[in-house]
């Protein structure tokens, strides 16, 4: 698969935006940061099932997760004791009940769950057919805006996302054609869509369809905008993780808002770039070493 520097970009910039809402620093964001992070999943993941065995995309998949977050449980732990590690480790895996300090693992279970969802559709050929994905992302709206009593209201959101992305992987041959200004246009226009919103979780669901505009605009810049350099370390995945870790030390210190945001930023980069060559980059090099068997494509794109 053709590698699209600007999702790298775009996940660093739904990070930043995460760092932004708890710190206080603004009461909008400029696209619904964690719905937008699954539909980038929902592309990049498809085409990684697609081109190795389900066991190599599974265990791939599980070394690029699971170590920094295995040792964010280990650093809670030792920094706001054993209590919160417990608390925080369960709200991974079942996110129901108060919230822990370290909150945004409640996003990662879902994700993974998609995951499994989607390898179950890929075994029975579902996405041999485009088709038939683009329709039911197409009714998945439906139960996005109006969601059953089932579960819980913001997971109807994240499957639209994810099968947006999926959607969009499967149709990137026809979105690539479109001219780069109009990529940027939808992109800067969505953006500021959502940005007249005032944020909140309910908001997922009562301004769907404007959250999903926008990330729909980010997907096509992604594919058909200018493509930005590639970045040498991705920092995405451990600042959207540790962020708050900073928040509850420095909020001793610094009250919400902008000074708490730059601070923040300021102390979760470095550790960020310490995860990265520590942690990240050399269970990558794993993966790549044990599960990079490449398969030829099983479906036309």
């Amino acid at each position: 698969m053709r590698h699209y520097p600007n999702f790298d970009w775009l996940r660093l910039f739904f990070a930043v935006q995460v760092v932004a809402m708890h710190s206080g620093a603004w009461e909008r964001v400029l696209i619904n940061p964690v719905p937008a992070f699954i539909a980038v999943s929902g592309f990049v993941v498809l085409g990684s099932i697609e081109r190795r065995s389900l066991t190599s995309f599974f265990l791939s998949r599980a070394l690029r997760v699971l170590p920094l977050l295995f040792v964010s449980f280990l650093v809670i732990g030792a920094i706001f004791g054993a209590s919160e590690m417990r608390q925080t480790f369960l709200f991974w895996l079942w996110p129901m009940g108060p919230a822990p300090l370290n909150a945004v693992v409640w996003t990662l279970i879902y994700e993974e769950v998609l995951y499994v969802c989607m390898a179950i559709l890929f075994v029975f050929g579902f996405y041999r057919r485009p088709l038939l994905i683009a329709v039911a992302f197409i009714g998945s709206l439906y139960f996005a805006r109006n969601p059953p009593p089932f579960l819980y209201p913001v997971t109807y959101v994240l499957i639209s996302s994810f099968l947006l992305g999926s959607v969009a992987y499967l149709y990137r041959h026809w979105i690539v054609r479109l001219p780069s200004m109009v990529a940027i246009g939808w992109f800067v226009l969505g953006m500021a869509g959502v940005a007249t919103l005032k944020y909140s979780m309910g908001s997922w669901v009562d301004d769907f369809f404007v959250h999903l505009i926008a990330i729909a605009g980010a997907l096509c810049f992604a594919i058909a905008g200018p493509q930005l350099p590639r970045l040498a370390l991705d920092l995405s995945y451990s600042l959207y993780l540790f962020h708050l870790l900073s928040r509850a030390l420095l909020m001793h210190f610094i009250p919400l808002g902008v000074p708490l945001f730059m601070a923040m930023l300021a102390t979760t980069i470095p550790v960020c770039v310490v995860a990265w060559y520590g942690i990240e980059r050399p269970f990558l090099s794993l993966r790549d070493r044990l599960f990079f068997r490449r398969l030829p494509a099983r479906y036309p794109s």
